[in-house]
């Protein structure tokens, strides 16, 4: 809450030194994004996608937009577990190890954003306020589990299956910060670079914004 009341208040002050409300590009108050994204999170979960947006510009300085796409991630290995103990029969130790390995999700995100752009040199930095839900489907996992021999690494027994440790639905309700820069190509496309912080998730994108006329 207290990150949310700081972004607005932001941008109630820096709305304060906007000398008028007219669009820089006349007739460019809508505009369409594609981006490919790459996240990470603090587990070593790797993703990468597509999104696609809608956006709307308000005045010069703020916009909003709706986004969407598809993501795909994994986390390899993801849990690890190794145990020791004696056997009497053979004299020698059996080391047993289980591992959940990678874990493979897809999911589509649903978010709405809020922007506020600067005009710097001629590029747009930007800060950005972000709420959404993201639909998950189900997903995979591997599990595998062996037991050998400490002294001479025989192989006693391994196992290894795939279970389905995710089913179709809606996730909870997240929010997040990001930043970012548009970058002019022509009069109606904008090269985007973007660092956004979700609900844990470091998500980096570059992408193309393109003038609607």
């Amino acid at each position: 809450m207290k990150t949310i009341v700081l972004f607005f208040s932001l941008l109630i002050v820096s709305s304060s030194f906007a000398q008028d409300n007219s669009l820089n590009d006349s007739g460019s108050k809508f505009y369409f994004g594609t981006s490919f994204h790459s996240n990470i999170t603090s587990s070593k979960n790797l993703g990468v996608g597509l999104k696609v947006l809608l956006g709307y510009n308000i005045t010069d300085n703020l916009s909003v937009d709706f986004s969407t796409g598809y993501m795909t991630s994994f986390t390899d290995p993801h849990y690890y577990l190794q145990e020791r103990s004696f056997d009497e029969s053979s004299q020698d130790y059996i080391v047993s190890s289980y591992t959940l390995g990678r874990m493979d999700h897809k999911f589509m995100p649903f978010n709405l954003s809020i922007n506020y752009k600067f005009d710097v040199f001629g590029v747009q930095p930007y800060a950005s306020m972000i709420f959404g839900y993201d639909y998950h489907f189900s997903g995979n996992s591997t599990h595998l589990s062996e037991k050998k021999y400490e002294s001479t690494n025989q192989l006693i027994e391994s196992s290894s299956e795939i279970i389905n440790g995710m089913s179709n639905g809606f996730g909870p309700f997240h929010m997040g910060l990001g930043v970012g820069v548009l970058v002019p190509v022509s009069n109606q496309i904008k090269l985007n670079i973007s660092y956004k912080f979700i609900s844990g998730i470091n998500s980096l994108g570059v992408g193309l914004n393109y003038r609607i006329k």
